[in-house]
């Protein structure tokens, strides 16, 4: 009995395992790019750092696993105007022009904006949008959408902020006209970790069950 119990909660403790490690790896990831530390001239350099973002990738590009994404307002300093899209539905969008486009570091996680469901078989398409006419859009990959994050690591993100740099071709280049924070809560929980976890105890119960069909035969 006492082996039974052994085997039963060794099973158990590595189905848990495997569960937490699928865990870890769920969230954003960043693919690719060029990461550099946040320019000194982003007006909201001194704000990320606070919050633990020190990183800007440029030219990466995004996955994510199944879960939630909600999307917040961090802040925007911009002549134009500049707004945000997520699967072509306008989130934001800025009314005026030159300084009355700016938008005061809001704080975390910021002003929030509306969320949505992400898979691999349900990806996000994500744009920013300018009133500047040599630089109207920019999606992800490219170098006017950049990505700020906790580096190095660059997987298993549950905070991402997307910055735009609305004149990338201009010395200004800053990526801070706007701000918006990705903020990812997994699926909980997720179908996989179901599916681990069922497949886990079924070899349990399949173990206990051959182990008491040789006990009743030697008996």
């Amino acid at each position: 009995m006492l082996k039974t119990l052994k085997a039963f909660a060794f099973a158990a403790v590595a189905t848990v395992g495997i569960t937490l490690a699928g865990s870890a790896n769920a969230g954003i990831s960043i693919i690719g790019g060029t990461d550099t530390a946040i320019p000194g001239n982003n007006d909201f350099k001194t704000q990320l750092n606070t919050a633990g973002f020190d990183t800007l990738n440029m030219g990466g590009n995004l996955s994510f696993t199944t879960g939630t994404v909600k999307f917040y307002l961090l802040g925007s300093e911009s002549d134009y105007r500049d707004g945000f899209k997520v699967n072509g539905t306008t989130l934001y969008q800025e009314a005026g022009s030159g300084g009355a486009n700016d938008v005061a570091w809001q704080g975390l996680p910021g002003t929030y904006l509306g969320q949505y469901n992400v898979s691999g078989q349900n990806p996000l398409s994500l744009t920013f949008i300018s009133s500047n006419p040599n630089g109207t859009t920019a999606s992800v990959g490219s170098q006017a959408f950049g990505l700020i994050y906790d580096g190095p690591n660059k997987t298993g993100l549950t905070k991402v902020v997307f910055a735009f740099d609305d004149q990338i071709n201009n010395q200004d280049d800053n990526h801070d006209d706007l701000l918006i924070l990705a903020k990812f809560t997994p699926a909980v929980p997720e179908l996989d970790t179901w599916m681990m976890m069922l497949v886990g105890f079924s070899l349990v119960g399949l173990q206990l069950r051959r182990r008491n069909s040789v006990s009743m035969s030697v008996a």
